[in-house]
């Protein structure tokens, strides 16, 4: 999921010039029933933007939101689970 989100997320940094040399994505994960049902129920990426430019942190905000509305893998699951952006930092 991380890897879909991230290129998702570095396409729309890009089509919004947006500065960024690189991106590190945090993704937590919590799962319910283990060991004998185990299945994630929360996703939470925490995109960190590298070579970023700190003063349009929203600018910034707004693309993780809409990385996360866009990606694939995420679109097939927010149905089945939690899938939300957390701290987006710029550094």
């Amino acid at each position: 999921m991380s890897a879909c989100y991230s290129g998702t997320l570095m396409r729309i940094l890009k089509q919004n010039h947006l500065l960024g040399d690189s991106l590190v994505i945090q993704t937590d994960g919590v799962v319910e029933g283990y060991p004998d049902n185990a299945k994630f129920v929360r996703i939470t990426v925490n995109p960190t933007i590298q070579g970023g430019d700190a003063e349009r942190i929203q600018d910034y905000q707004d693309a993780a939101q809409m990385a996360r509305d866009r990606c694939f893998i995420g679109r097939t699951v927010r149905d089945y689970l939690t899938y939300s952006v957390g701290k987006v930092r710029v550094e």
